[in-house]
């Protein structure tokens, strides 16, 4: 009892019988193997070699009955079957398909005569696991020449896609693998050419002189077949049998039509008076032998035993580009003609091609280039065209240099009461041409683990050193140093590093490749589609990533800045005592298909602080009005969409902020903040011109003494607005009284003293914007940008109050511009941008900066002249 329980969870047996019958004349016994479906004397399975009863009597030790299952194994030990038969043929049932899986598995670690007898079975199973498992024991097991029709079989018609491609590869191996060479001796009707005379039958002589036993279960003789009541012979009373012949028995050899494996032996049974091969040989006809059949390879052409020679050669090219050394170590080698192993996918070979017999000149249009290590226009290892490490993991290396050279006028004041540049100047402003110099030179590192632009990295780390040169270059004192000893010169140099930082993928999202990463360190970010309220790189920890197969995406970014060097805008190391959280979502094809749609959030809080820049100007508190340490907090609510609708392009943003000041210098009070902004653009693109017209409104303070500020400010804005770098307006720091009328590379007027450095301010005059321009694609290589700007304050009383000026009038003016850039190369690695503007000064404008001579009154009033500035920048990519 306790035996027929340890056997139900044992693996599935799968039976490959030979089943042996004999024919006995006297003492004599011929014992020859018969066709399956006579096995023990009963119909088997077309799916199974295992005759019925014998399954059954399998299947009957998984019985809940314990005396049933110890019946059972009695009746199989009656029947001559082994300990270790019995432990098979129970896995053989087994319904638990692990079980029949295991023994699948562990097909190799048997010995040989019980993977022929069971293998066949196996590959029947009824679980597509347990055939597939099967298959890929066979790869360790060696070709077996009476599965090859079988192998066959399931390649073609398995129902499993899984299983018939494990067949192809087994089929394909066994045909031509040169690891698995097989001699001769273990193929012996290879060996055997034709004879007159039958093979000699291994039982006969071993049971010519035996003495019958009675049918028990002492009737068997020690074999290593696994399945077999081994070697089992007819009782003397059972050998005179009707029908049954005593001659020798006939061997003939018949080869399976489908295939070229080793010929299977089958054996028949002859009545009669014995085969026709046992005759004399004179008696015989001669043997004309048998010619290959037309069309036919020969039977060993793929034969396991011959050696094939040399492999098949050829020339597979080398990789486009420069490729560096392979970062994949070989774990397969080449063993056939058919099938050349190459583990690194992204060093595929190419063969060379001059496609006009030119030579290769450089200028032409040539295919299958190879490259160098300086060559940045083709693939290149360096720039992270193939992994360094393994599949997936690059490396790309970015050397980058922005030149600025920048010649402009801004209003620029005197200082009449300690010295001027020119003996006996009392104009209030004086010369306003300036030129300024600026050169970064950027290296950037960066180290990813992905599928290159196939989908989201797995894992990022960047680091971006930077070293700035700057030079100004002013016609009055007091402009680059309070100091008016330090002259009108200044040159400045800074290191830091710019951006560094580490990414990692938290999760997939879903199967279209959405996912959430997590990147900490100093890293760029825009809030919006326009940076109309942050655009900057600063020390940050941000998590992004996408939805609905990328259609929507979002952010969480947390900002704890750090303070900006005053010439060149680069990052320090110090703190700055400013927190940011920005959350946006965007979602694409919103309402109209090519229209995206993105709400924000923004909180910043600029904590109170008191700090002097490089240039010894103070830059916290703004130096007007009662400057003290205060602290700012604001919250930003906004909606924003860029896109096109139909055939018109749109791009639109509303902003509305909260929050308090707890002492604006210029309202000099505690202020709660309440501002708006709004802008939209439309343009329309014909042929190669795209016309343009936008719109853009600041609120601004109507009343800067009482307890609300309704001028709007933005975080730290980098607007593509309007003409953007090539508007007047947005492209100068306009100094008034210590503080600027409007920050460089911004749009809004804040009255602060420096957007890198200075606290916003919400107590400011607001703004106004109506442009029109157009942009024409002349060539794909060059591109003009014009635009016209006619800007107004939306209030001046805040300009009033701070500079103590009644009737201050709105208009500030007109800016007129045009931009240039051009790609030589049709690509980005060389771009040269340059531009022109001019503010055509407004009545407002004339008001500010219009004052000539210094008065007891005040009322020697002259238009201010008109503002140019133009400048060339070169940027170069490596």
């Amino acid at each position: 009892m306790s035996r027929g329980r340890n056997l139900r969870p044992l693996y599935r047996l799968v039976l490959a019988t030979v089943v042996l019958s004999g024919v006995m004349q006297g003492d004599v016994v011929f014992v020859a193997p018969v066709s399956r479906s006579a096995v023990f004397g009963a119909e088997t399975s077309p799916e199974s070699n295992v005759p019925s009863h014998i399954r059954n009597l399998f299947a009957a030790l998984h019985s809940e009955d314990p005396r049933s299952v110890e019946q059972t194994y009695a009746k199989l030990v009656q029947m001559g079957f082994s300990q270790k038969q019995i432990t098979v043929g129970s896995q053989l049932v087994d319904p638990d398909a692990s079980v029949r899986l295991q023994l699948a598995r562990s097909l190799a670690r048997l010995d040989k005569s019980m993977q022929t007898s069971i293998i066949d079975d196996l590959t029947r199973d009824r679980d597509e696991s347990v055939r597939a498992a099967t298959l890929q024991s066979l790869q360790e097991i060696g070709p077996l020449p009476h599965l090859q029709n079988r192998i066959l079989e399931m390649s073609t018609s398995d129902s499993s896609p899984l299983v018939r491609g494990y067949a192809r590869l087994l089929k394909s191996d066994w045909n031509e693998s040169t690891a698995l060479r097989q001699s001769r001796e273990q193929f012996p009707i290879r060996n055997r050419g034709v004879t007159p005379m039958p093979p000699r039958n291994r039982y006969t002589e071993s049971y010519t002189n035996r003495q019958p036993f009675g049918a028990a279960a002492n009737d068997v003789a020690v074999t290593g077949s696994l399945f077999r009541p081994q070697v089992p012979y007819w009782n003397d009373r059972d050998r005179k049998t009707a029908g049954q012949s005593t001659s020798p028995i006939r061997s003939t050899y018949e080869e399976s039509p489908e295939s070229y494996f080793p010929l299977v032996p089958a054996i028949s049974l002859v009545s009669g008076s014995g085969p026709d091969i046992l005759r004399p040989l004179d008696d015989l006809p001669p043997d004309r032998g048998f010619g290959e059949p037309e069309g036919r390879l020969p039977n060993d052409y793929f034969s396991l035993a011959q050696d094939p020679g040399p492999l098949f050669e050829i020339d597979v090219g080398v990789p486009l580009g420069f490729t560096g050394p392979s970062g994949v170590q070989p774990s397969e080698y080449r063993e056939n003609s058919h099938f050349i192993p190459v583990e690194d996918r992204w060093r595929l070979g190419l063969p060379s091609w001059d496609r006009y017999e030119k030579g290769h000149p450089p200028v032409d249009d040539i295919p299958y280039v190879e490259g160098h290590w300086w060559d940045p226009y083709n693939q290149n290892v360096i720039k992270g065209d193939y992994p360094i490490i393994g599949q997936h993991t690059f490396l790309k290396i970015t050397g980058e240099s922005l030149m600025l050279h920048e010649f402009r006028q801004v209003p620029t004041g005197t200082t009449p009461f300690e010295s001027t540049r020119r003996a006996g100047q009392f104009r209030f402003f004086g010369d306003p041409a300036q030129y300024f110099y600026n050169h970064n030179f950027k290296l950037r590192v960066e180290l990813f683990h992905g599928n290159a632009s196939f989908k989201p990295l797995d894992w990022q780390a960047r680091v971006t050193p930077v070293f700035n040169i700057n030079h100004l270059d002013v016609n009055e004192l007091g402009v680059v140093n309070p100091d008016v000893r330090r002259g009108t010169q200044r040159t400045r140099t800074d290191v830091t590093i710019e951006e560094w930082f580490l990414e990692a993928k938290l999760a997939d999202l879903s199967p279209s490749y959405d996912f959430a990463s997590l990147r900490a360190g100093s890293q760029y970010f825009n809030s919006d589609f326009r940076g109309f309220i942050f655009s900057d790189v600063n020390r940050a920890v941000r998590l992004f990533g996408t939805r609905f197969s990328n259609r929507d995406q979002f952010n969480l970014i947390w900002f704890d800045q750090t303070e900006k060097e005053t010439n060149s805008g680069l990052n320090t190391f110090d703190d700055r005592h400013q927190n940011t959280f920005i959350a946006n979502y965007f979602r694409e094809d919103f309402i109209f298909p090519g229209y995206t749609a993105q709400a924000s959030f923004h909180y910043n809080r600029d904590g109170p602080s008191f700090r002097f820049d490089r240039n010894n100007f103070l830059v916290r508190p703004d130096p007007t009005g009662v400057f003290q340490p205060h602290q700012v907090e604001s919250y930003y609510f906004g909606l924003a969409g860029n896109g096109h609708i139909g055939r018109f392009n749109v791009s639109n943003a509303f902003y509305w902020v909260t929050g308090t000041d707890s002492l604006n210098p210029i309202a000099s009070r505690p202020v709660e903040i309440n501002a708006q902004m709004g802008a939209i653009e439309l343009s329309y693109d014909r042929d190669w011109v795209r016309f343009r017209t936008s719109f853009l409104w600041a609120s601004g303070d109507d009343d800067p003494n009482d307890d609300v500020a309704r001028g709007f400010d933005s975080i730290f804005d980098n607007p593509n607005f309007a003409g953007g770098e090539f508007s007047y307006w947005q492209r100068q720091a306009i100094r008034l009284f210590g503080v600027n009328l409007v920050q460089r590379q911004s749009i809004v007027p804040d009255l602060r003293s420096s957007k890198t450095q200075g606290q916003t301010n919400f107590v400011n005059p607001g703004l106004w914007l109506a442009n029109a321009g157009m942009d024409f694609e002349v060539t794909p290589k060059l591109r003009f940008i014009t635009n016209a700007n006619f800007l107004w304050f939306d209030s001046t009383r805040s300009l009033e109050t701070f500079t103590f000026q009644d009737r201050i009038e709105p208009e500030i003016g007109t800016d007129i511009s045009v931009g240039m850039e051009y790609r030589p190369f049709l690509n980005d690695n060389v771009q040269i941008i340059a531009g022109s503007a001019m503010l055509m000064p407004g009545d407002g404008f004339d008001d500010l900066f219009g004052k000539s001579n210094f008065t007891l009154g005040n009322t020697s009033k002259v238009d201010a002249p008109n503002m140019y500035s133009h400048f060339l920048e070169l940027i170069l990519i490596y």
